[in-house]
């Protein structure tokens, strides 16, 4: 409520009881004399109406006779009023018979009272009064109520309007001293609505924000402090009552940003007070801060990660690779022949000479893996989110790296590999080309060891064996290890030109009818003989092309030279053969290969419902849509579709229903038991009837025994394929095993142009 509408409240409330005092005092004067005065005139009236009876019972003829001696009883004033009064006796008739009636001045106040005889009335005793003289005290009690109601109102009045112009004046002085106090508070102050609106900004936060206050007054506090809820994020907390300081981010004009610490307080308990926002510019403490964590956590020479922060990212690292059974590997590097250099051209080249080996080691394993390091511009220690890797200078030439996420031993291998062949080039300091090599040894969590001090212990012994055994080179603890991983690179090495070399090969596998013994096909198998390694088991070397991601090329070769020899085949004579060949998993991803499939068909000349592509229930339910529309797309084609090792894969079955599947392969694991294995046994039966259901053909792979294939052919499995009817032969050999058993009388070809689908 404003001043005026205050004063104007008091003046009506001091008028209203100055009034009332003003009116009632002689209006409650005059009341009360009234009614005392009535109340002993009519008293006196009842005492003179019992003597007048008394009287009258004696003699009734008094009331006419002796009229003297009632005029003395009545005209006896019982209360010594000083009023003018008159008292008379009069009949039923209204005729005065003792007493003087008088002539009193008005107000006239008059009481009577019945005179009775023998219970009758005769006759009544009036006693009438004037109240002039009260009329005149009344006037003189209102000229005093009028005084006290007067010095009442001024009381009221002045008094409360002088307090509040006092309180005013203090308030606004007190306003004014604030006001001082936050124009040159050296903080920003800055006042908001209850819904985060700018009420004031004062001169300091103009200066920090780089706004007018004109500018901002009536803007949303997110103008300036970027998702800042007042309401809730301090006020739901308690903070606004306490005081207690938070730490933000605001933006000023230029829409830089900048740390602030501020104190958010309400006016108000309610919802609806002033919020009172005091900051502070922490940009420079928090500079300070920053270049203390980076003192005690970075090497100041390098700035990569000294042994302190080293330790605790390496806990940190094994924590994440131990949380998702992922391998680990801590590297030791020493470079060699440091100390030569040092003091053969000065420590401060041998400081550069570091430096240069930071810089190589963090571009080299930039693009692959995550490097720590520290902004001497803005003296930001950030980690660059590009890989799992972390470089170290422990001391002195000594660094680390922690490299995580690894899939294979492999790939610690190649990170090493790859430092060695960085650190060749020879570093041009100060016109000086100086040349530096280094040793490094490699341990690995989980596969060494999963103590940190132990992991530590190995790499550093690892380091040292690769120093005495002529040091720029690299060695995993362990000879067991470092065997597996040389073996493993020159494996990976034979790969790449084994196809070049011509060392890769197709062996194929026939397939026949289980009942009638007929020959149905054929099943291209990729072999590989090395000169050095000799025969490597497919199980070895086809994981690694699928990791090197050679099998798309590898696949397209084997497509094309197992259609060209079917093709050959049935040139030379013997009877069309269903070709089954087996798809990877990035053949199967690639966008064209229902092009590529129709392509090799058209330049091979084999008939698509003689092709059987073969695939894992992996392959189809990693991305169903896209694999249903691969696979319906070939099937257009004529091609036909197998699943290769059903029953050790996937769970899910309805992909049969929604899929084009031809053809069912049993895995060799559940053959081999199913004369031995009630449960093998049972689960061979189970997908025979499941394919018999869903009319889909079923090949037994693995079939060693006769036995197998007798309990085979008993449980309704229509084709077999092993080492019974022959092992996965080259396309000479093959030939003239299909060649013999075309002239056997129990082998029945298929006509050229059969139908398949039955078969």
């Amino acid at each position: 409520m404003k001043s005026s509408g205050v004063a104007s409240t008091v003046s009506w409330m001091a008028a209203l009881v100055g009034g009332l005092v003003t009116a009632l005092l002689p209006a409650s004067y005059w009341w009360l004399t009234y009614q005392y005065q009535l109340g002993e005139m009519t008293n006196e009236a009842i005492i003179n109406a019992s003597q007048v009876a008394a009287l009258v019972r004696q003699s009734r003829s008094v009331l006419d006779a002796d009229k003297s001696r009632l005029a003395e009883l009545i005209s006896k004033d019982l209360t010594l009023t000083e009023l003018p009064e008159a008292r008379y006796v009069r009949d039923l008739n209204g005729r005065v018979l003792a007493g003087n009636q008088g002539k009193l001045e008005q107000p006239i106040l008059s009481a009577s009272e019945p005179v009775y005889a023998s219970g009758r009335k005769v006759g009544e005793v009036v006693i009438t009064r004037s109240l002039l003289p009260v009329a005149y005290r009344t006037g003189i009690a209102a000229l005093l109520g009028l005084a006290i109601g007067m010095s009442i109102f001024i009381i009221m009045r002045v008094i409360p309007l002088r307090a509040l112009e006092r309180a005013l004046a203090s308030l606004h002085h007190e306003k004014e001293r604030l006001r001082i106090v936050v124009d040159y508070a050296l903080d920003p102050i800055i006042t908001l609505s209850h819904d985060g609106m700018v009420e004031s900004f004062n001169p300091a936060a103009e200066k920090s924000f780089g706004y007018r206050a004109k500018q901002v007054i009536g803007k949303h506090i997110e103008t300036l402090m970027p998702g800042f809820e007042p309401g809730q994020s301090i006020l739901s907390q308690g903070k606004a009552q306490s005081g207690e300081t938070v730490e933000g981010v605001a933006r000023r004009r230029d829409r830089s940003l900048f740390p602030v610490e501020y104190a958010l307080s309400s006016t108000s308990d309610s919802a609806d007070g002033t919020l009172v926002c005091i900051l502070r510019d922490i940009s420079e403490r928090k500079e300070a801060q920053q270049s203390l964590a980076f003192m005690a956590n970075y090497d100041s020479l390098t700035q990569l990660p000294n042994r302190t922060l080293f330790r605790d990212r390496l806990i940190h690292a094994l924590a994440r690779a131990r949380r998702h059974d992922k391998l680990a590997a801590l590297m030791f590097l020493d470079l060699d022949r440091f100390k030569l250099v040092n003091d053969s051209l000065g420590h401060a080249i041998g400081d550069k000479l570091l430096q240069g080996v930071a810089e190589r080691l963090t571009l080299t394993l930039r693009e692959a893996d995550t490097v720590s390091r520290y902004n001497a511009n803005t003296k930001e220690v950030r980690q660059e989110e590009t890989g799992g890797a972390l470089i170290s200078r422990l001391g002195g030439d000594e660094f680390t790296v922690i490299l995580e996420g690894l899939k294979h031993v492999n790939d610690a291998a190649s990170a090493a590999q790859k430092i060695i062949d960085a650190l060749t080039a020879p570093f041009d300091i100060d016109g000086h080309a100086v040349y530096i090599s280094t040793s490094i040894g490699i341990s690995l969590f989980p596969l060494d060891d999963s103590n940190i001090d132990t992991l530590l212990k190995q790499a550093d012994m690892a380091m040292y064996y690769s120093k005495e055994s002529g040091r720029n080179n690299y060695h995993f603890y362990g000879e067991q290890m470092n065997h597996f991983v040389h073996q493993r690179v020159a494996l990976e090495s034979s790969l790449r030109a084994a196809l070049e070399n011509k060392e890769l090969f197709l062996c194929y596998q026939p397939t026949i009818n289980a009942d009638s013994g007929r020959l149905i096909g054929v099943e291209a198998l990729l072999r590989w003989t090395n000169p050095g390694l000799g025969k490597v088991p497919p199980e070895q070397f086809i994981p690694v092309l699928e990791e090197m991601g050679l099998m798309p090329e590898i696949g397209e070769w084997v497509l094309l030279t197992a259609c060209r020899q079917v093709r050959a085949w049935q040139q030379a004579g013997l009877a069309p053969l269903r070709l089954a060949v087996n798809l990877s998993a990035r053949q199967f991803k690639q966008g064209d290969i229902v092009e590529h499939i129709g392509k090799l068909l058209r330049e091979t000349g084999i008939a698509p419902r003689m092709l059987e592509l073969e695939m894992t229930e992996g392959m189809l339910m990693e991305h169903t849509e896209s694999s249903g529309a691969t696979l319906n797309a070939l099937a257009a084609l004529g091609v036909r579709i197998s699943i290769d090792n059903f029953g050790t894969g996937y769970s899910s079955l309805p992909y049969l229903k929604r899929f084009p599947i031809d053809t069912l392969k049993i895995d060799r694991s559940l053959v081999r038991g199913i004369s031995t294995n009630n449960n093998d046994a049972e689960i061979v039966h189970a997908i025979i009837a499941l394919a018999r259901s869903l009319k889909i053909r079923v090949i037994a792979v693995g079939v060693e025994t006769e036995e197998q294939k007798a309990t085979l052919k008993r449980q309704g499995c229509g084709q077999i394929q092993g080492y019974l009817l022959s092992p996965p032969l080259p396309a000479e050999e093959c030939e003239r095993w299909l060649r013999a058993r075309s002239s056997a009388e129990w082998v029945r070809t298929l006509p050229q142009n059969q139908n398949l689908s039955t078969a």
